[in-house]
């Protein structure tokens, strides 16, 4: 992944508090802390990517499971469908629902009010791989 695709996918979850596991010169990733726009300028500013930054996200399947976010636990799909009336909105929560396989590339036609809730509870809607995150749902509890 280039320095430019990182900057911009770090950038769309900088207004959500995402939390990231950073490790400067170290191949031990330490413990997590919010990302902040100090983090973006320290991007742009290593020629070789020497350090490794990784955001704690939800994997696209997670979307009917329970997630916590912000010390509330709910299942997104239900939380969504409830929350909206918009039918454009309900018929895309199901046919992203019905193939978890191509979700990411039905991501592209997603409603923005769809994708900015996803961006906010910190899910992985830049299709990013495994070894290029840390699942949340993995975590362990402190």
């Amino acid at each position: 992944m280039t320095k430019e695709e990182l900057i911009k996918i770090f950038s769309a979850y900088l207004p959500y508090d995402l939390d990231v596991c950073t490790s400067y010169g170290s191949p031990k990733l330490n413990n997590p802390k919010k990302m902040f726009g100090a983090d973006i300028d320290r991007i742009k500013r290593n020629k070789n990517l020497s350090f490794i930054m990784k955001p704690i996200l939800y994997d696209l399947s997670y979307l009917t499971k329970e997630i916590e976010h912000n010390g509330e636990f709910f299942e997104p799909m239900e939380k969504m469908h409830k929350d909206w009336d918009c039918e454009a909105e309900i018929q895309f929560l199901y046919a992203l629902s019905d193939d978890w396989a191509s979700a990411e590339d039905k991501l592209q036609f997603a409603p923005y009010s769809i994708f900015q809730k996803l961006l906010a509870w910190h899910f992985n809607v830049f299709g990013l791989e495994e070894n290029e995150f840390i699942n949340k749902a993995n975590l362990k509890p402190e």
